[in-house]
């Protein structure tokens, strides 16, 4: 479903090319991941990040058949997977407690506290995953209103100023950009831009 609304933004071509790439290659994707990160969860994250790679380079597609096309998913999926693999690393490895032997020679563990708990920073990674395919829909106008009024914290008039564009530009490209930001991100549309 993702991959559509990321798709929708190509021209009729290139939506077409990786839509079908899609279609063929999605279980070969998944599966690749999951080989890599043996958790079903993970491998959708990393099927999502892969199709947004398709989408952002979708002009590196040919043939969809095409020994090119196979390398370049192959290295998509297995990038993706890593970075997802290294990241869950890093966050085992930022709450697993220390272990030493205290002076009667006991082992003893201790937890050394983070700034932010392990369910907090998996709710951030999936909010920023999902904010990031979010944008993709838009068209690049579009995101950097998005980002001067929600991520900078511009005012309307301050965003028209610096794009060169009237006021009311800029709130209808807010309003078009929050359609498609709600047909992805659905509820979640207010919370994640502050509203």
């Amino acid at each position: 479903m993702i991959f559509f609304v990321l798709t929708e933004s190509l021209p009729e071509k290139e939506r077409d090319i990786a839509n079908r790439i899609f279609e063929r290659y999605s279980g070969k994707i998944y599966a690749i991941a999951l080989s890599i990160l043996k958790n079903k969860e993970d491998a959708e994250d990393a099927l999502c990040e892969t199709a947004i790679k398709i989408v952002k380079n979708i002009k590196n597609f040919g043939d969809i058949d095409g020994c090119v096309t196979k390398a370049l998913i192959v290295i998509y999926t297995r990038s993706a997977a890593l970075d997802i693999y290294r990241q869950n690393k890093r966050e085992r490895d930022r709450t697993t407690p220390l272990t030493f032997t205290n002076d009667e020679g006991e082992l003893e563990d201790v937890e050394i506290p983070d700034a932010q708990s392990a369910e907090d920073a998996t709710l951030a990674k999936e909010r920023a995953r999902d904010v990031r395919a979010a944008l993709e829909a838009l068209t690049p106008r579009q995101k950097e209103v998005i980002r001067l009024v929600f991520g900078a914290g511009h005012t309307h008039k301050e965003a028209a100023n610096i794009l060169g564009v009237s006021e009311n530009a800029v709130s209808l490209l807010i309003i078009r950009a929050r359609e498609k930001l709600k047909t992805v991100l659905g509820d979640k549309l207010d919370e994640y831009l502050g509203k």
